[in-house]
């Protein structure tokens, strides 16, 4: 593939940007989906450690980041942690930590 205008063969970032500009990207990726999706399978932390790799390539406000950390944590941790209403992210995992510790998951 030769540029049209100087007929010398593209830089190798220029043509991968030609490439993904004219038949998109190989890989699609939906963060804010992968969040809303996300479930605790093992440990808060391990969630926790998911969760916020997720929220940092995401914009949200911390309510809805709660909202979202809430959901998707085991039943027998999300509903005693829900009963404290955190309002931000920070409770919510101190909350679901100590929770955590009094169910003996």
């Amino acid at each position: 593939m030769k540029n049209r205008l100087t007929r010398d063969p593209p830089r190798w970032e220029e043509y991968v940007r030609a490439l993904n500009i004219r038949f998109g990207s190989t890989v699609y990726e939906d963060p804010m989906s992968e969040l809303l999706d996300l479930r605790q399978a093992g440990s808060v932390q391990e969630y926790q450690e998911a969760f916020e790799e997720l929220l940092n390539r995401v914009e949200v406000c911390e309510e809805y980041a709660v909202s979202c950390f809430l959901s998707g944590l085991k039943e027998d941790i999300q509903m005693p942690v829900r009963m404290f209403m955190p309002k931000t992210l920070h409770q919510a995992l101190s909350l679901a930590r100590i929770q955590e510790v009094t169910v003996g998951v």
